[in-house]
């Protein structure tokens, strides 16, 4: 327990001094300028904040185009919509007005 308590008392932080560069002539010390990151960083932050609400604008000002009153659907490749008519349990379009299914079958009847 000991060892511990001389370990924490000497892991106690020490003050820094800042950080200086010799400069050629010899003896004489100059400090060396901290980098300005922070300044970019808030650059960034400020910049992604404002590319944010224009996206939003630009997104949330859209309408989606709403569908028409009736309209059909058709597969490309034959009868493959599958329906639950047991007397045609596959079509190839279908035309649809409002939320009801008016009509199955395909295109050359």
């Amino acid at each position: 327990m000991a060892d511990l308590r001389l370990r924490s008392q000497s892991s106690s932080p020490k003050p820094t001094k800042p950080i200086t560069e010799k400069v050629a002539d010899g003896d004489s010390v100059a400090p060396i300028p901290a980098p300005r990151t922070h300044l970019l960083i808030r650059l960034l932050y400020f910049t992604s904040a404002i590319l944010s609400v224009y996206c939003v604008a630009i997104v949330g000002g859209r309408r989606r185009a709403l569908l028409p009153d009736a309209y059909a659907l058709c597969s490309r490749s034959g009868a493959n919509i599958f329906t639950v008519d047991p007397n045609y349990p596959r079509a190839q379009c279908m035309v649809v007005q409002g939320s009801y299914i008016v009509d199955v079958g395909a295109i050359g009847m």
